[in-house]
């Protein structure tokens, strides 16, 4: 570099001594400390990492096998589940078969109650027929006392009349 230009630079610098300078060896050792020190922090950060992602991987191993193991004991819990859904299905089955057996039961004896009525009805209504005919027969003989009653009123009236009229002078005779 000539000389010239070599002041004109060093005019632009502040005014600081040789020792505030940087010189290629020292921007070299600056250089490669920054760099071991780079590489350090990128070895901590790795190592780091690399627990981090252990541990991670751990733990999501962890609560996979915690998942597993509760997967099976949902799995165990839906066939008791459905083991107990079947059961109440049977005994509701059996229930509503033996209800219904019950219910025709029933159902057959209020049949039986109705034929039974029926032929209660049907008795009913010959005792009754008899009852009323027996009713006729008295209403007959009433009628037929009424009818003798009338009969022997006016037939004694009649004799009496007769007796008065054809005895009429021995009526006055006698008194």
């Amino acid at each position: 570099m000539p000389e010239a230009v070599a002041d004109t630079l060093m005019s632009h610098l502040l005014p600081a001594g040789w020792s505030d300078v940087a010189r290629a060896s020292d921007i070299d050792a600056l250089r490669t400390d920054t760099a071991q020190h780079f590489d350090n922090i990128r070895a901590e950060t790795q190592q780091q990492f690399d627990n981090m992602r252990a541990v991670t991987n751990a733990k999501f191993d962890s609560v996979d096998a915690n998942f597993k193991a509760l997967r099976i004991e949902i799995d165990a819990l839906r066939a008791d589940t459905k083991q107990q859904f079947d059961n109440v299905r049977a005994d509701i089955n059996l229930l509503r078969s033996d209800t219904k057996e019950k219910f025709d039961k029933v159902d057959a004896r209020f049949e039986r109650i109705d034929q039974r009525f029926e032929q209660l009805e049907a008795k009913l209504e010959v005792r009754f027929d008899k009852i009323d005919a027996r009713f006729n027969k008295i209403d007959e003989r009433f009628d037929e006392l009424a009818s003798m009653k009338r009969y022997v009123i006016t037939t004694g009236i009649t004799i009496i009349a007769t007796i008065c009229a054809a005895g009429s002078p021995l009526w006055f005779e006698l008194l």
